[in-house]
């Protein structure tokens, strides 16, 4: 690399950063872009910013990332990147032995300081990105195993249909924070780092504007040249339609059909919760869908979003939902249970992997139990453990639900959304480290203990419940307040 100091990396190192999602990727190059700029500003110093570690070969150098995760650099007047991992990298690695020179690799051009990714806008030059309490060692930072399999496939599979002209149609499925997006922004940053004889892929993204904004906010990046415009090559060009298109939460079936039709020689890779959509899925829905497009599905089950217990708390909702029905009749309630049996089952059997979480519950709260609440979110903004990147809080609030107004301005004091529960599509596909839910006794009693003989129109909205519950990460609270008195 440019400058006072070379470094390369290690192809353990190579495999490593590959496998880590695009925050910690991004951390990663961010901590080499300030190795490097200390090494020109003091080729001789540059070292008393980083620590040897003990127990390790004594050429070994430590780069920390986030408090947990960090890498292991060998120095050897010259700087080999060796690994990159969790806080417990150091007693994984005591038994390896170190990268010969001769091992070690150029490292990826966005790891260099006068290279820009496509990704970002000419003048960024952020650093590395601190999410708060997302750098705790209980935080995913990692693609896993199933998620890393599925995004080298989708990488490899792309890349050959861009040489061989046949478009690949792939789908990424499963419960909320199971890893949908992460896959596709990884995918996002590999491909829009792709050249062939100096041409880029084309590479669109699809996704509602408030999920652009979320990965823009997330990231650093600037997404307005890769959103899609339009549904067909008839909106433009045909020369310049995209030769992949990334796809977050569509519509519905019928919506990737129909882009499917319009753009016949991209690649479409989407991602998923078939019981987030706007009209219910069935079984045989999306065994016809995934036929008669020629769908390649991945199926996922761990998530990594939320929090044990809150987790549970959100699928609670999502399972009472699955076991009510808009009908009365017997038979009618058995065939719509029967048709999504399949679907539900893979959806709403949920691992939870990181522990801990908080769930309350209030009914009919007086002032204090709501101050306190208040008093818990405030304590955790003077300690810096909010988000700044995003707004940490998302208000859910029943209309019919009867709240003194004058409650309502404690809200406004901490960065958050809101929502009514009339249009819980808006925060499809966005997270929030912490939920609050103000509802009505009746809407409370029907999600908690769940209902029949609703009618189609109710039943939909009870069951794009599962969209709320599901956007925490480290707390949900709901507040059950009595039912507003209808107006004469």
């Amino acid at each position: 690399m440019r400058g006072s100091l070379t470094v390369t990396a290690a192809p353990t190192f190579l495999r490593d950063y590959r496998k880590a999602g695009v925050s910690l990727q991004t951390l990663a190059e961010g901590a080499v872009h300030d190795l490097l700029r200390r090494a020109q500003a003091d080729a001789g110093g540059w070292r008393r910013h980083y620590d040897r570690v003990a127990g390790l070969d004594g050429r070994v150098l430590e780069i920390d990332l986030a408090g947990g995760p960090r890498m292991l650099a060998i120095d050897n007047g010259e700087l080999i990147l060796w690994r990159m991992g969790d806080h417990s990298l150091v007693k994984k690695v005591a038994q390896d032995r170190p990268p010969w020179p001769e091992q070690s690799q150029p490292l990826p051009r966005q790891f260099e300081l006068d290279t820009r990714v496509s990704l970002f806008p000419d003048d960024d030059d952020r650093g590395f990105i601190d999410f708060a309490n997302e750098n705790t060692a209980d935080w995913i930072y990692w693609l896993d195993d199933e998620q890393s399999a599925a995004a080298e496939w989708l990488e490899t599979s792309i890349l050959e249909s861009w040489d061989n002209g046949v478009p690949l149609h792939a789908g990424l499925l499963g419960g909320p924070g199971t890893g949908k997006t992460t896959i596709l922004v990884w995918l996002l940053k590999q491909l829009a780092l792709v050249e062939e004889d100096g041409l880029g892929m084309r590479l669109k993204l699809k996704a509602p504007p408030s999920v652009v904004n979320q990965i823009e906010n997330s990231t650093g990046w600037d997404l307005s040249s890769y959103v899609l415009v339009g549904s067909s090559i008839a909106d433009g060009h045909p020369r310049d339609a995209p030769e992949v298109i990334l796809v977050d939460d569509p519509g519905s079936l019928e919506d990737l059909k129909l882009l499917m039709t319009g753009f016949p020689w991209s690649s479409v890779v989407f991602g998923f919760d078939p019981l987030q959509m706007a009209d219910s899925v069935t079984d045989d829905a999306l065994d016809a869908f995934e036929d008669s497009c020629a769908v390649e599905t991945f199926w996922f089950s761990s998530c990594y979003r939320q929090k044990e217990a809150v987790g549970e708390a959100a699928m609670h909702v999502a399972q009472v939902v699955a076991a009510s029905s808009p009908f009365l009749r017997e038979d009618k309630k058995q065939r719509h249970a029967s048709d999504r049996a399949i679907l539900t089952g893979k959806v709403n059997n949920l691992e939870f992997v990181n522990p801990s979480g908080a769930i309350q519950t209030t009914r009919d709260p007086d002032w204090n139990e709501w101050e306190e609440y208040w008093r818990y979110i405030y304590r955790l903004r003077r300690q810096g453990r909010l988000w700044n990147h995003w707004p940490p809080l998302l208000v859910v609030q029943d209309p019919l639900a009867d709240i003194n107004p004058t409650w309502l301005a404690r809200i406004d004091a901490v960065s958050s959304h809101r929502c009514s529960t009339d249009d819980l599509q808006q925060v499809k596909g966005l997270e929030y480290q912490h939920v609050l839910m103000t509802l009505g006794e009746t809407l409370y009693s029907n999600i908690d203990s769940g209902f029949e003989g609703s009618g189609q129109y109710s039943y939909n909205r009870f069951r794009l419940f599962r969209i709320p519950f599901s956007r925490a990460k480290d707390s949900l609270t709901t507040f059950v307040f009595p039912d507003r008195e209808p107006e004469p």
